[in-house]
Protein backbone atom coordinates (compact mmCIF):
# COMPACT_ATOMS: atom_id res chain seq x y z
CA UNK A 1 0.00 0.00 0.00
CA UNK A 2 1.13 3.54 -0.70
CA UNK A 3 2.81 4.79 2.50
CA UNK A 4 1.25 8.20 1.86
CA UNK A 5 -2.27 6.72 1.89
CA UNK A 6 -4.12 7.70 5.07
CA UNK A 7 -7.56 6.24 4.25
CA UNK A 8 -8.49 3.29 2.06
CA UNK A 9 -12.03 2.02 1.52
CA UNK A 10 -12.56 -1.30 -0.23
CA UNK A 11 -15.94 -2.60 -1.39
CA UNK A 12 -17.98 -0.46 1.02
CA UNK A 13 -21.74 -0.99 1.00
CA UNK A 14 -24.26 0.78 3.23
CA UNK A 15 -27.99 0.13 3.36
CA UNK A 16 -30.83 1.13 5.67
CA UNK A 17 -33.90 -0.91 6.48
CA UNK A 18 -37.19 0.51 5.25
CA UNK A 19 -40.79 -0.66 5.54
CA UNK A 20 -40.39 -2.50 2.27
CA UNK A 21 -36.92 -3.99 2.12
CA UNK A 22 -33.70 -1.97 2.16
CA UNK A 23 -32.44 1.29 0.71
CA UNK A 24 -28.87 0.79 -0.51
CA UNK A 25 -27.19 4.17 -0.08
CA UNK A 26 -23.59 3.27 -0.95
CA UNK A 27 -22.65 0.58 -3.47
CA UNK A 28 -19.20 -1.01 -3.66
CA UNK A 29 -17.31 2.17 -2.81
CA UNK A 30 -13.54 2.03 -3.34
CA UNK A 31 -11.54 5.09 -2.37
CA UNK A 32 -7.93 5.94 -1.50
CA UNK A 33 -7.08 9.24 0.15
CA UNK A 34 -3.52 10.48 0.56
CA UNK A 35 -2.13 12.46 3.45
CA UNK A 36 -2.50 16.19 2.82
CA UNK A 37 -5.08 15.76 0.07
CA UNK A 38 -8.18 17.99 -0.15
CA UNK A 39 -11.14 16.12 -1.60
CA UNK A 40 -14.50 17.65 -2.45
CA UNK A 41 -17.50 15.30 -2.56
CA UNK A 42 -20.43 16.43 -4.70
CA UNK A 43 -23.74 14.95 -5.78
CA UNK A 44 -27.49 15.40 -5.60
CA UNK A 45 -29.37 15.41 -2.30
CA UNK A 46 -29.85 11.85 -1.07
CA UNK A 47 -26.99 10.49 -3.20
CA UNK A 48 -25.06 9.27 -0.13
CA UNK A 49 -22.56 12.09 0.45
CA UNK A 50 -23.22 12.53 4.17
CA UNK A 51 -23.38 8.76 4.68
CA UNK A 52 -19.92 8.45 3.14
CA UNK A 53 -18.63 11.20 5.42
CA UNK A 54 -20.15 9.47 8.47
CA UNK A 55 -18.43 6.21 7.56
CA UNK A 56 -15.11 7.98 6.97
CA UNK A 57 -15.48 9.71 10.36
CA UNK A 58 -16.30 6.42 12.13
CA UNK A 59 -19.78 7.63 13.05
CA UNK A 60 -21.39 4.74 11.15
CA UNK A 61 -20.32 1.22 10.24
CA UNK A 62 -20.54 -0.03 6.67
CA UNK A 63 -22.65 -3.12 6.01
CA UNK A 64 -19.86 -4.64 3.94
CA UNK A 65 -16.26 -3.87 3.01
CA UNK A 66 -13.07 -2.83 4.77
CA UNK A 67 -11.78 0.51 6.05
CA UNK A 68 -8.04 1.01 6.51
CA UNK A 69 -6.80 4.01 8.49
CA UNK A 70 -3.04 4.61 8.33
CA UNK A 71 -2.70 1.12 6.86
CA UNK A 72 -4.58 -0.68 9.63
CA UNK A 73 -8.10 -2.01 9.48
CA UNK A 74 -10.45 0.00 11.68
CA UNK A 75 -11.67 -2.15 14.60
CA UNK A 76 -15.35 -2.98 14.96
CA UNK A 77 -15.59 -2.31 18.70
CA UNK A 78 -17.17 1.05 19.39
CA UNK A 79 -14.79 2.11 22.18
CA UNK A 80 -11.77 1.83 19.88
CA UNK A 81 -13.59 3.64 17.12
CA UNK A 82 -14.45 6.43 19.56
CA UNK A 83 -10.78 6.80 20.51
CA UNK A 84 -9.73 6.98 16.86
CA UNK A 85 -12.49 9.47 16.16
CA UNK A 86 -11.40 11.74 19.02
CA UNK A 87 -7.71 11.59 18.20
CA UNK A 88 -7.68 11.67 14.40
CA UNK A 89 -10.70 13.63 13.17
CA UNK A 90 -12.16 17.11 13.37
CA UNK A 91 -15.79 17.53 12.32
CA UNK A 92 -17.33 20.69 10.86
CA UNK A 93 -21.10 20.28 10.53
CA UNK A 94 -23.81 22.64 9.36
CA UNK A 95 -26.00 22.05 12.44
CA UNK A 96 -23.32 23.39 14.87
CA UNK A 97 -23.99 20.65 17.51
CA UNK A 98 -23.05 22.92 20.42
CA UNK A 99 -24.29 22.23 23.95
CA UNK A 100 -26.69 25.09 24.55
CA UNK A 101 -26.28 25.31 28.34
CA UNK A 102 -22.47 25.48 28.08
CA UNK A 103 -20.40 28.57 27.47
CA UNK A 104 -18.21 28.81 24.39
CA UNK A 105 -15.18 27.99 26.52
CA UNK A 106 -16.89 24.93 28.02
CA UNK A 107 -17.91 23.69 24.57
CA UNK A 108 -14.32 23.98 23.37
CA UNK A 109 -12.96 22.22 26.45
CA UNK A 110 -14.88 19.05 25.56
CA UNK A 111 -12.58 17.79 22.75
CA UNK A 112 -9.62 17.79 25.15
CA UNK A 113 -11.44 15.32 27.43
CA UNK A 114 -11.67 12.72 24.66
CA UNK A 115 -8.23 13.19 23.14
CA UNK A 116 -5.83 10.58 24.54
CA UNK A 117 -2.81 11.68 22.50
CA UNK A 118 -2.35 15.32 23.48
CA UNK A 119 -2.09 16.04 27.19
CA UNK A 120 -2.30 19.80 27.67
CA UNK A 121 -2.30 21.68 30.95
CA UNK A 122 -5.32 23.80 31.80
CA UNK A 123 -3.42 26.97 30.88
CA UNK A 124 -2.34 25.45 27.55
CA UNK A 125 -5.94 24.46 26.79
CA UNK A 126 -7.20 27.96 27.58
CA UNK A 127 -4.49 29.52 25.41
CA UNK A 128 -5.37 27.21 22.49
CA UNK A 129 -9.05 28.04 22.85
CA UNK A 130 -8.42 31.79 22.84
CA UNK A 131 -6.03 31.57 19.88
CA UNK A 132 -8.44 29.46 17.82
CA UNK A 133 -11.41 31.70 18.59
CA UNK A 134 -9.31 34.74 17.70
CA UNK A 135 -8.58 33.28 14.25
CA UNK A 136 -12.33 33.17 13.66
CA UNK A 137 -13.05 36.57 15.22
CA UNK A 138 -15.19 35.26 18.10
CA UNK A 139 -12.69 35.47 20.95
CA UNK A 140 -14.94 38.08 22.58
CA UNK A 141 -17.61 35.36 23.03
CA UNK A 142 -15.46 33.13 25.24
CA UNK A 143 -17.78 33.28 28.27
CA UNK A 144 -21.05 33.60 26.35
CA UNK A 145 -23.58 30.77 26.55
CA UNK A 146 -24.19 28.96 23.28
CA UNK A 147 -27.91 29.78 23.30
CA UNK A 148 -27.08 33.50 23.16
CA UNK A 149 -25.01 33.25 19.97
CA UNK A 150 -26.18 34.17 16.49
CA UNK A 151 -26.15 31.56 13.73
CA UNK A 152 -22.88 32.82 12.29
CA UNK A 153 -21.24 32.93 15.72
CA UNK A 154 -22.38 29.38 16.45
CA UNK A 155 -20.81 28.13 13.24
CA UNK A 156 -17.53 29.88 13.98
CA UNK A 157 -17.43 28.29 17.44
CA UNK A 158 -18.25 24.90 15.90
CA UNK A 159 -15.36 25.37 13.46
CA UNK A 160 -13.05 26.28 16.35
CA UNK A 161 -14.11 23.12 18.19
CA UNK A 162 -13.25 21.01 15.13
CA UNK A 163 -9.77 22.54 14.91
CA UNK A 164 -8.88 22.77 18.61
CA UNK A 165 -7.19 19.35 18.86
CA UNK A 166 -5.12 19.86 15.71
CA UNK A 167 -6.63 16.77 14.01
CA UNK A 168 -4.94 15.01 11.10
CA UNK A 169 -8.18 14.73 9.12
CA UNK A 170 -10.90 17.39 8.76
CA UNK A 171 -14.38 16.21 7.74
CA UNK A 172 -16.60 19.09 6.63
CA UNK A 173 -20.28 18.55 5.79
CA UNK A 174 -21.60 21.61 3.90
CA UNK A 175 -19.25 23.79 5.98
CA UNK A 176 -20.27 27.13 4.43
CA UNK A 177 -23.99 26.36 4.07
CA UNK A 178 -25.11 28.51 7.01
CA UNK A 179 -22.37 31.15 6.84
CA UNK A 180 -22.30 34.71 5.62
CA UNK A 181 -19.74 35.51 2.92
CA UNK A 182 -17.08 36.88 5.28
CA UNK A 183 -17.26 33.89 7.63
CA UNK A 184 -17.24 31.47 4.69
CA UNK A 185 -14.08 33.13 3.37
CA UNK A 186 -12.49 32.86 6.83
CA UNK A 187 -13.26 29.16 6.93
CA UNK A 188 -11.82 28.52 3.47
CA UNK A 189 -8.64 30.43 4.35
CA UNK A 190 -8.30 28.36 7.53
CA UNK A 191 -8.78 25.12 5.59
CA UNK A 192 -6.16 26.23 3.05
CA UNK A 193 -3.76 26.91 5.91
CA UNK A 194 -4.45 23.47 7.42
CA UNK A 195 -3.78 21.83 4.06
CA UNK A 196 -0.45 23.65 3.84
CA UNK A 197 0.42 22.03 7.19
CA UNK A 198 -0.23 18.58 5.72
CA UNK A 199 -3.76 18.04 7.01
CA UNK A 200 -6.21 15.92 5.01
CA UNK A 201 -9.57 17.52 4.18
CA UNK A 202 -12.77 15.85 3.00
CA UNK A 203 -15.52 18.30 2.20
CA UNK A 204 -19.11 17.59 1.16
CA UNK A 205 -20.59 20.56 -0.66
CA UNK A 206 -23.39 21.73 -2.94
CA UNK A 207 -21.40 24.90 -3.68
CA UNK A 208 -19.48 24.29 -6.91
CA UNK A 209 -17.35 27.38 -6.30
CA UNK A 210 -15.67 25.57 -3.39
CA UNK A 211 -14.44 22.70 -5.55
CA UNK A 212 -11.72 24.96 -6.99
CA UNK A 213 -9.78 24.54 -3.72
CA UNK A 214 -9.81 20.74 -3.86
CA UNK A 215 -7.06 18.55 -5.28
CA UNK A 216 -9.69 16.07 -6.40
CA UNK A 217 -13.45 16.19 -6.90
CA UNK A 218 -15.47 13.00 -6.62
CA UNK A 219 -19.16 12.60 -7.29
CA UNK A 220 -21.65 10.23 -5.70
CA UNK A 221 -24.42 9.26 -8.07
CA UNK A 222 -27.12 6.88 -6.83
CA UNK A 223 -24.71 5.45 -4.27
CA UNK A 224 -21.86 4.93 -6.73
CA UNK A 225 -18.58 6.82 -6.42
CA UNK A 226 -17.38 8.44 -9.63
CA UNK A 227 -14.33 10.44 -10.51
CA UNK A 228 -15.73 13.82 -11.54
CA UNK A 229 -13.88 13.57 -14.86
CA UNK A 230 -15.89 10.43 -15.66
CA UNK A 231 -19.28 11.68 -14.47
CA UNK A 232 -22.11 12.34 -16.90
CA UNK A 233 -23.06 15.99 -16.70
Amino acid sequence: MNSNCVIELNGIDKKYRQKKGFNKVLKNVNLKINKGEWIAVVGASGAGKSTLLNILGLLENPCRGTYLLDGREVPKKSKYRALLRANKFGFIVQEYALIEKYTVKENLMLPFEYNTVQKNTKLEKEALIKATLSLLNVDNKLDEYAYNLSGGQRQRVAIARALINNPDIILADEPTGALDKDTANLLIEELKKLKSFGKTILMVTHDNSLTQYADRVIEIKEGILLDKRDSIE
